[in-house]
Order: structure tokens, then C-alpha cells, then sequence
């Protein structure tokens, strides 16, 4: 019998084909060598029917890469990830490579590592680049912002990172802005300073910042002081007025709040009046002391009793005034009033004429003008009746014979009629030789 020696070749577990060129992961146990089937199913991150295809998770060979480990730009969406890991809309800032996990190399960074880190412009130069964002760890320039350092400052900002704003600077009328310092390139407010006019005066003030308040001669040592006005606010020293109290006093006033007027001092020369204190250099006149002369001269202890005794018998003497003043006044009241008493008897008894009629023969009297009180000489006997008995009590009564003459007559022929027939004490009357009264002596008649 011939016998005839068959050979036959199996693929090595995990391949499968003609050639055992395929692969297969399958979970248990080897997959079928002629078609790869696996009956257990797959191995983790693999997936199909033979257990040789990356589930969506995974990629790479073996499918030992994750996916969601890549570096994709998915700002509009989530990326593919094929066997490669391929990103779909490229990479994010920072990174390269089909799959996006290898960083920028050294000096470049952003978006396809397309920036360069010198171009930027930081602050500090040395300062570190990092691969996404090149950010300047100390901050940027003057008029460069973002963390790169490498966008201009928007209009209206200006500075270190574009951080100030051109609205909060005084600057002296509408100026430009530049993006670096912000220049006021006409100067600016009073109370401001820098190139930028944002920072207020310390220690001056005004325009500039150019007064000193130290300058100033406010009353009070700690004195505020306005970076913008300069004020006290408050009181000035002596000599010194206005808000900032470096205006010295008007020419004629001294003092404090120059309220005092140089010309009412009472200085032997008034042309010297210091604005401080308005001293008088040259002395005080009579009778006044003090700086300014304005105090009356204090008097001595004899001026002094000298003065009270003075006033004492001026005192006396105003006093005994008013006593004489006083009695003199009432003497001629009641004088009056006794003169007056007397005309309304005397006007009683004329305008009543007695009833009783007398001897004519018995009784002489004085005929006067009825117009100008004169005497009619010589004396005569006269018809007219006249109440002795009335008349007889006035001639001998304490009337003066001025009183008498005083009192009106009467007569129907205009004339008048007084004294009666009988001799009194006040006049007797004579036919032939008749004395002269006063009114007589007087006309020389």
C-alpha cells in the first residue's frame, strides 16, 4: 500500500484569510481562521463583525488613542475621528499634527502655532510665551492690550494694557487722545498734573500745580489745601485775605480779615500802617496806647479823684439849677394867678355899677383919655356918681397903685374913673395942689 503524507497550516490565533494577514480582537478565545468571525464577541475599543475596526471612541493603531484626547477646533461643532484621529476643521491655538496633539514648537503659538512670541509686545521681554495664547505674564506696554500684547489700544483707552480712559483726564479744553500716554498737549486744568493732567497737585495747587501751599498764610496750621483752588478754608493771618489768604490787606487796612482801617488809629504818623498789625512806629498821640493806638490812655490815680471830684460839684451844681429853676417858676405861676384873680374882681365890679349914689361934692377924681390911658389936667369935680363905699375899700385895700392904674375906667364921655373921694393910704386927692403920681412922673406932666 502506498502511503501519501498531507500537510495542513492553521493561522496563528487573532488572524485570519487566505494568508493570515488579518487581524481580529476577539474577547474569547481565537476568531474563525478562515473568515475571522469571533463568536464571544470583541475585545474593548474594537468593534465589527471581526472585531478589527476602532469603535467612534478610539483610533489609532490597536485603537489605543482616544479620540476626545485630541485638540480640535470644535468652535463650530464636534469633530470626526477616523482610524487617524483626523480633526475635521483643524486644530485649536497652540497645537498641530493630523490628530492635533503635538504643541507649537518654542517661539510660536496660536491658532496653526502661527504667531510669533517676538512680535509681541510685553511689558517685561523676557517674560515667558505660552504655546496657546503667547500671553505676557507682566502685562503689556504702553498702548498695546490683550495677553499677547499685540492689539493697539481702542479708541478712547490709552496707556499700560489700554487701561485708562481719555474721559477721565483734564486736560485744558478738548484735546486728542493718543494711545500711548494720552497726552494733553495744551496743558491742563488748574489742579492737575502729568502728561495725561489725572493726577491731582500734592502739596501746590492751581495751574500746573505751580503755587506752593506752604506758601500760603492760613490762620490755622493744618489748613486744608484744595489741589485745585488752594483754600484755607478758613481764616487768614493778620495782614492777609482771600480764599488762599496770599492777597495781602487793601492799602489803608491792617488786622485780621483786613477789617481795620488805617486812618482811624490815633498814630503820631499815619502814613506808616503795617498790614499785619497796623503798629503805629512812630508812637501814639495824647491820651491814647497800644499797638495801633486805639486804646484810651488808662488815667492815673489823682486824675482819677480829681475827675470824681469834679463830677461830684458839677453834680451840685446841676442839682441847685434845677432847685432855682423850680421855685422861680413857681413864683411867677402864682404871681399870675393872683393877677389874674385880681382882673376878674375888678371886671365884676365894673360891669356891676352901684346902686347907691354919692354926694358929688364929696368925691374927686382923675379924668383919663379914653383912648390912650393919658391924664386930663387939672383935676376937676365931676357930676358922675361913684360908689364911695366900693372904691373907698380899694384905696384902702393892700392893692399898689400900679394895680390901680392897671384896671380900666369908664365914663360915658370915653374917660375913665378911679379913687375915691375919701382919703386913703394909697392917694389923697387935693383940689387945688395935687400930687403927682407915677404915671405923672413919668410923662412929666
Amino acid at each position: 500500500m502506498d502511503f501519501c503524507e498531507v500537510e495542513v497550516y492553521v493561522c496563528d490565533a487573532g488572524t485570519f484569510g487566505d494568508d493570515c494577514s488579518q487581524f481580529c480582537h476577539c474577547r474569547d478565545g481565537p476568531c474563525n481562521y478562515t473568515n475571522g468571525y469571533c463568536i464571544g464577541g470583541c475585545k474593548p475599543n474594537w468593534t465589527g463583525t471581526n472585531c478589527n475596526d476602532c469603535d467612534s471612541s478610539h483610533y489609532g493603531d490597536l485603537c489605543s488613542k482616544q479620540c476626545s484626547s485630541r485638540h480640535c477646533d470644535e468652535t463650530t461643532g464636534v469633530s470626526s475621528c477616523d482610524v487617524r484621529g483626523s480633526c475635521d476643521r483643524g486644530c485649536d491655538p497652540g497645537w498641530k499634527g493630523t490628530d492635533c496633539l503635538e504643541q507649537c514648537p518654542d517661539g510660536q503659538y496660536g491658532k496653526a502655532c502661527g504667531k510669533s512670541c517676538a512680535d509681541r509686545k510685553c511689558l517685561d521681554s523676557s517674560s515667558s510665551c505660552d504655546h496657546v495664547t503667547g500671553k505676557c505674564v507682566s502685562g503689556c506696554q504702553r498702548g498695546y492690550q490683550y495677553v499677547d500684547c499685540t492689539e493697539l489700544c481702542s479708541v478712547g483707552t490709552y496707556g499700560y494694557n489700554c487701561s485708562e480712559s481719555c474721559d477721565d483726564r483734564h486736560c485744558s479744553g478738548n484735546q486728542n487722545c493718543d494711545r500711548y500716554f494720552g497726552n494733553c498737549t495744551r496743558g491742563c486744568l488748574s489742579g492737575w498734573k502729568l502728561t495725561d493732567c489725572t493726577v491731582g497737585c500734592t502739596g501746590t495747587y492751581g495751574p500746573g500745580c505751580s503755587s506752593s501751599c506752604s506758601a500760603r498764610h492760613c490762620k490755622a496750621d493744618d489748613a486744608p489745601c484744595d489741589h485745585v483752588t488752594g483754600s484755607c478754608d478758613g481764616p487768614c493771618d493778620a495782614g492777609w485775605q482771600g480764599d488762599t489768604c496770599t492777597d495781602e490787606c487793601d492799602t489803608g487796612k491792617y488786622g485780621d480779615n483786613c477789617a481795620m482801617f488805617c486812618a482811624i488809629r490815633n498814630c503820631v504818623n499815619k502814613d506808616v500802617c503795617p498790614r499785619k498789625d497796623g503798629k503805629c512806629v512812630s508812637g501814639c498821640i495824647s491820651g491814647f496806647e497800644g499797638l495801633d493806638c486805639l486804646r484810651a490812655q488808662a488815667v492815673t490815680s489823682n486824675s482819677d479823684s480829681t475827675t470824681i471830684a469834679v463830677s461830684v460839684v458839677a453834680g451840685v451844681l446841676f442839682v441847685l439849677l434845677i432847685i432855682v429853676t423850680s421855685v422861680l417858676f413857681w413864683h411867677l405861676k402864682g404871681h399870675k394867678v393872683k393877677s389874674d384873680s385880681y382882673q376878674q374882681e375888678m371886671r365884676k365890679i365894673n360891669t356891676n355899677p352901684p346902686s347907691q349914689t354919692t354926694d358929688p361934692s364929696a368925691v374927686e377924681y382923675e379924668i383919663f383919655d379914653g383912648q390912650d390911658g393919658g391924664h386930663n389936667s387939672p383935676r376937676a369935680f365931676s357930676s358922675q356918681q361913684v360908689d364911695t363905699s366900693s372904691l373907698a375899700n380899694y384905696g384902702n385895700s393892700w392893692m399898689s397903685r400900679d394895680e390901680m392904674d392897671a384896671q380900666p375906667r369908664h365914663s360915658e364921655s370915653g374917660g375913665g374913673y378911679v379913687n375915691a373921694g375919701q382919703t386913703n393910704e394909697y392917694e389923697k386927692l387935693e383940689l387945688f395942689n395935687p400930687p403927682q403920681n407915677d404915671y405923672d412922673r413919668i410923662t412929666g406932666v
